[in-house]
């Protein structure tokens, strides 16, 4: 009985003990330990049209808006997730990504639209969303290349066209430009347009397609991102004397399942930058176009097609502020052991033992903590980033390369990176696979026999600056260089992606990265 009443009186002054001792071991880190940083790191989608990027970029609005209009919204974070979604019906939209859909599921999604299950809506004025479109639509692709509104007196250009953009059509008509019902006058944003593919079928689960956007303007036929002499030619023969060249750049794809494919060769009308101002034309031609031509109940965003970082933040914290939590446990603890010795004297003891190394073991670790772990690029990333980026420093300024032979391999592994990336196989799975050959002949809108040529020399060089073959013969490295630069270009162009950063295309870092 003694120690039973020794238990409960003595209970306040004992947890005074501990919070003395804690108090005391708080002082001595305040004075030795160093503030430590918490490192919090966030996935963010800075720079691309994700759905949870609110950037000016982002389409975070469209989802806002979309959800204003009644419809049900479902954002996609994987492959499966979408085709999942897509299968109890709805649209698919995919905006500007940073990849291409890959083979397989373009294949799956093939299969929901000829079902009548799934409609899509492209949006993207690069060409990396031309392998899925052709697989929907084979016929049809965004050429990449800009439009521009020119001052031909001036020889001064606007990457902004106007164009005539539609959210009705009249089917009856048969000029591209009259069939537009329910216009809006809206500026592009480096906007590129549709073309028909001449060598393309149309299928036959697409009974046609309608154009419900045309706008007028020069085309940036050589590609280098700014108008000159060239362009103005190639646009006085291409007119014929007939005004203004009209080009594509909303068309309608619909099926006879009643599917539809609705393709965009710009983004920017579904950014946050157009649709944030609540009175802005872009918000009323979206709002009008949902509602009239798309009136979709279900929607599916796509949002595992972009390129993802990290974002770190450091949070300063002190050692010592962890006492407090430590004092409330042994608060909790005081009361759980008092109940217990309460009834057996041998838990007394054991109480005591722990304590001490409880205590001993708080002493030992409050002064100081460990240093968190942080994530840094794997070497052989970096590898490729800085020969890609050496290569073209040399071919955009003529300076030479050290090494060439090193810039050769390195060039080689980020062409095959980037496929691996995009499609799964590399530049030597293409040579020993006729099929596959053709798919990614066809991708890259070019004769297969030409990129089988052009492959097989990359190959070869490749295998030459390696050691692994004696031929071909190089007589000059400096010249061989260039010439792979300008080949390695010629693959990556048509899927979007560049090493020679030029105007509308993205680098090839966003995919290594």
């Amino acid at each position: 009985m003694r120690l039973v009443r020794w238990c409960v009186v003595e209970e306040g002054p004992r947890f005074k003990l501990f919070t003395m001792i804690l108090i005391v071991i708080a002082l001595v880190a305040s004075l030795y330990a160093p503030t430590q940083t918490l490192k919090l790191e966030q996935k963010f989608f800075g720079g691309t049209a994700s759905p949870h990027n609110t950037g000016y970029m982002g389409t975070s609005e469209l989802v806002t808006l979309l959800k204003g209009l009644g419809c049900e919204v479902v954002i996609a974070e994987n492959e499966q997730d979408f085709i999942n979604a897509l299968s109890e019906g709805g649209l698919g939209i995919i905006i500007a990504p940073d990849r291409p859909v890959p083979a397989d599921l373009s294949s799956k999604l093939l299969d929901l639209f000829k079902e009548g299950r799934a409609s899509f809506l492209i949006a993207d004025e690069n060409t990396t969303s031309n392998y899925l479109i052709m697989t929907l639509t084979p016929g049809l692709v965004i050429d990449g290349r800009a439009v521009f509104s020119v001052n031909k007196e001036k020889l001064a250009y606007s990457p902004f066209p106007s164009a005539l953009m539609a959210t009705k059509l009249n089917e009856t008509l048969t000029n591209p430009v009259l069939t537009l019902v329910d216009v809006f006058e809206l500026r592009l944003n480096w906007a590129s347009f549709i073309k028909p593919v001449p060598q393309g079928l149309t299928p036959e689960w697409v009974v046609g397609h309608y154009v419900i956007g045309v706008t007028a303007g020069v085309i940036d036929f050589n590609n280098n991102g700014r108008l000159d002499a060239e362009d103005l030619k190639f646009e006085s023969i291409a007119t014929q004397g007939k005004g203004h060249m009209y080009e594509d750049v909303a068309v309608e794809a619909v099926s006879r399942s009643g599917s539809k494919v609705l393709i965009f060769s710009d983004s920017f009308p579904f950014t946050n930058q157009a649709l944030t101002p609540q009175d802005s034309v872009y918000r009323a031609y979206v709002t009008q176009l949902f509602r009239n031509l798309v009136k979709a109940d279900r929607v599916v965003i796509c949002d595992f097609l972009y390129r993802t970082g990290v974002k770190a933040a450091g949070i300063p914290y002190h050692p010592a502020m962890l006492l407090y939590f430590a004092a409330s446990a042994f608060k909790l603890l005081d009361s759980v052991i008092t109940s217990a010795v309460s009834t057996n004297s041998f838990l007394a003891v054991t109480e005591s033992i722990a304590i001490i190394l409880l205590l001993t073991y708080l002493i030992s670790k409050g002064l100081g903590f460990g240093n968190y772990r942080t994530v840094e690029p794997s070497p052989v990333e970096e590898v490729d980033i800085i020969a890609e980026t050496e290569v073209r420093r040399a071919v955009l300024t003529g300076e030479a390369v050290k090494k060439p032979k090193e810039a050769v391999k390195g060039l080689w592994d980020v062409l095959n990176y980037v496929l691996r990336q995009l499609y799964g196989f590399g530049v030597e799975d293409v040579l020993r696979d006729e099929h596959l050959l053709k798919g990614f002949s066809e991708a890259l809108n070019t004769d297969p026999e030409a990129l089988k040529s052009r492959l097989s020399w990359l190959v070869k060089v490749s295998r030459k600056a390696s050691g692994k073959a004696h031929l071909p013969v190089i007589i000059s490295w400096k010249r061989a260089l260039r010439k792979y630069a300008e080949l390695t270009e010629q693959v990556l162009e048509p899927l979007g992606y560049t090493i020679m950063r030029r105007g509308g295309l993205r680098g090839v870092e966003s995919v290594i990265h």
